[in-house]
């Protein structure tokens, strides 16, 4: 079952988006590198989505909508600041209690390409 993430609040403006490309490599005793990409969709993004000060209630929500994907569905989600909306997998998160009225959660994203 597809979830579509929407958390309460956006994640902090330091989350950031890696890129990575997935690729062949055959190297040569004399130093020469042949490369072609890996596969039809080489190119993937991950994020680590932080949200550092969150009241219970929203670090609830946002671990219900996570949980619901059971670590192996497609997220649904565009990543601040952009708005195009990608499927992603999150397999783990961590839930920090800052204090008696905040927590923060951490998350990576990991980009998937499911039909």
């Amino acid at each position: 079952m597809a979830v579509t993430f929407t958390p309460p609040i956006d994640p902090a403006p330091s989350t950031g988006v890696a890129t990575k490309f997935n690729r062949y490599e055959a190297r040569y005793g004399d130093g020469y590198v042949q490369m072609a990409p890996a596969g039809t969709n080489f190119e993937k993004e991950s994020a680590t989505l932080q949200w550092p000060v969150l009241t219970h209630a929203q670090a609830d929500d946002i671990e219900a909508q996570l949980r619901l994907a059971f670590g192996v569905d497609v997220i649904y989600y565009a990543v601040p600041p952009s708005v195009q909306v990608k499927a992603w997998a999150c397999g783990e998160w961590t839930r920090t209690e800052v204090d008696q009225q905040i927590s923060s959660i951490s998350c990576p994203f990991e980009e998937i390409f499911n039909p």
